[in-house]
């Protein structure tokens, strides 16, 4: 024999089954929704340091390449106390009767522009450093010809080895005359030195 509750009973059955049904769904939905907002926030935080990382790469990077660029800088410069003891070392006779009145440097940067105006980033390659050297005095001497040729030979082997001299020219030499306009032992002259160019890597 079956037992079948009264309906009003079986009414409450069915309120409380219901009832019972809602709430579960309800707990299951909030907590594939918290989990699904946990995920997010791990997904946040893991695209947040993924391009925190981005950055500290390229600034790691920027940082890189200004560092080779000082680098290249440093390296092309001419070692210049090797440079003057070059040109001393190089001047023949006796110093004493040699009188500097000019030493002149000019330096340049020239390179090669491979990109086009207007672009973001200009590249330029190859950089080089130039240094030309303009020297002029008095020399007393009554053979300053050969004088200037000697100079001129000691000056394509330099004192310093790490001195290199592309090319050098007597740019004028002139004997000078004394009050009476007669000549002396005196010359004047004047040289162009420029130095072999230094590669630049930015």
């Amino acid at each position: 024999m079956t037992f079948l509750p009264p309906p009003k009973y079986l009414c409450w059955i069915l309120y409380v089954m219901l009832f019972l049904f809602l709430g579960g769904k309800y707990h299951f939905d909030s907590s594939q929704i918290q989990e699904a907002n946990e995920r997010q926030m791990v997904w946040d935080d893991g695209a947040k340091a993924a391009g925190s990382l981005a950055r500290l790469s390229e600034e790691y990077s920027r940082f890189l390449r200004g560092q080779q660029t000082l680098e290249g800088w440093r390296i092309s410069r001419y070692p210049w106390s090797e440079v003057l003891l070059s040109i001393k070392a190089g001047l023949p006779g006796d110093l004493q009767k040699i009188q500097l009145n000019r030493l002149q440097f000019d330096e340049e940067i020239e390179g090669l522009r491979k990109s086009i105006p207007g672009e973001r980033v200009a590249m330029f390659y190859p950089l080089k450093r130039k240094v030309k050297i303009s020297l002029s005095g008095v020399i007393q001497t009554d053979r300053s010809q050969s004088m200037f040729q000697e100079f001129q030979r000691n000056m394509q082997d330099p004192y310093s080895e790490n001195v290199s001299v592309a090319s050098m020219s007597l740019v004028n030499s002139s004997l000078l005359l004394n009050k009476y306009r007669e000549p002396t032992d005196l010359t004047r002259f004047s040289f162009l030195i420029n130095l072999s160019p230094h590669e630049l890597r930015p």
